[in-house]
Formats: C-alpha cells, sequence, structure tokens
C-alpha cells in the first residue's frame, strides 16, 4: 500500500504521522499491496476537512469527513473506508461462496 499523507497550511508532526499510520494500517487487510492511498488534510473556519483518496484493483474511491478537530475528521474518514472496504469484501466472497456447492451435494 503507498500512502501520501499531506497537510494543508498545518505544521507536521511525529504523534499525527503516528495517529494516521496506524489509522491506515487497519485498511490494510482489505487493500492490495499495489493500492494507493492519499490523505489531505486540511483546516476550515471553525473545524479540519479530510478527504480520503484510494486507488484499489480498477476501482476508486473517495471519503470526506469534517470535525471540530483534527482527529474527529481523520477517524471519520477512516472508518467509513474501512465500513464501505469491509462490505465490498463481503460482497466479493458472497459471489465467490454462490458459485461453489458444497461436496455433500456433488457425491
Amino acid at each position: 500500500m503507498n500512502v501520501t499523507v499531506k497537510y494543508q497550511d498545518l505544521p507536521n508532526s511525529k504523534w499525527m504521522n503516528k495517529f494516521v499510520s496506524k489509522g491506515l494500517r487497519k485498511l490494510d487487510p482489505l487493500l492490495s499491496d499495489s493500492s494507493d492511498v492519499n490523505l489531505w488534510i486540511k483546516p476550515q473556519k471553525n473545524s479540519f476537512e479530510t478527504t480520503l483518496y484510494i486507488h484499489d484493483k480498477r476501482k476508486d474511491y473517495s471519503f470526506h469527513a469534517t470535525g471540530v478537530n483534527m482527529t474527529d475528521s481523520i477517524s471519520d474518514a477512516l472508518h467509513k473506508a474501512k465500513r464501505t472496504l469491509s462490505e465490498r469484501k463481503r460482497m466479493i466472497k458472497d459471489h465467490i461462496n454462490k458459485r461453489y456447492r458444497p461436496l455433500k451435494e456433488v457425491v
């Protein structure tokens, strides 16, 4: 997974990098090794805006979240991504399992 984090008009800090990498590790089992993940964080007047772009196996995803503080905004975007990617993975597994019958039925 190739990760790019961009802080627009914000200073970069170690604890923020640690927080973001911990959240993105939760998405790692749901994405392929060749996927690209871009995280954009920018402040607004009274809130923070986070946009998460994911390109994975001919599919593009975009998740947008706003929050009162930066950690809420990032957590919301990562939660939306995890929920959507988990649902996609479940649908693919269900589609594969519909094709195959148990050996008891075949014999």
